[in-house]
């Protein structure tokens, strides 16, 4: 009896690997283009690079179209190294656009100021002001790294810092401890 059953769950698997087109872990076949985009996306977040959320990943075949701004030459360079050591991806074409300086410093005096009253409105708030809560401002995109002791705290930081003037979108990386 249980040679049988072993002998079916082969079986299964073999039908479903049929089935799947051979997509169950095979070391030589390539990630879906969706999975190799999302784990393009992941590593970006991961890298700390804050435009992450104004670039476009498009993945075909493990080659990887990157378009969106970023501040300096050298950023444009290390988001491709980054991009290119992503498991599945063969090749990054790299059409990332360098912003204007002049552009970026008005930009960046603004993020200041942004991340200054985040920082102000988490102070003032009895759930957030004694944690050690980082605020980093990238074009209106405020990142919250840290650990706080609750999820209501961390759900409070969220909340406190969409509500400041010029906030465009809010990542919110805290952890509970």
């Amino acid at each position: 009896m249980r040679k049988a059953t072993i002998r079916a769950s082969v079986a299964l698997s073999s039908a479903l690997a049929a089935v799947l087109g051979g997509s169950i872990a095979r070391s030589d076949s390539q990630p879906p283009d969706e999975s190799v985009a999302a784990r393009v996306r992941l590593a970006l977040a991961n890298a700390n690079a804050p435009e992450a959320s104004q670039i476009e990943v498009r993945a075909f075949n493990g080659e990887v179209d990157l378009s969106g701004p970023v501040d300096t030459e050298d950023r444009k360079a290390e988001i491709a190294r980054v991009v290119g050591s992503v498991k599945g991806v063969t090749a990054v074409h790299n059409a990332l656009q360098v912003r204007d300086r002049a552009a970026v410093r008005e930009e960046s005096v603004d993020d200041s100021a942004i991340a200054r009253k985040v920082v102000y409105a988490l102070s003032e708030n009895a759930d957030t002001k004694s944690q050690s809560i980082r605020v980093v401002c990238t074009n209106g995109v405020v990142q919250l790294d840290g650990a706080v002791p609750t999820s209501a705290a961390r759900d409070k930081a969220e909340l406190l810092a969409r509500t400041v003037s010029g906030v465009t979108q809010v990542v919110n990386r805290l952890h509970v401890d």
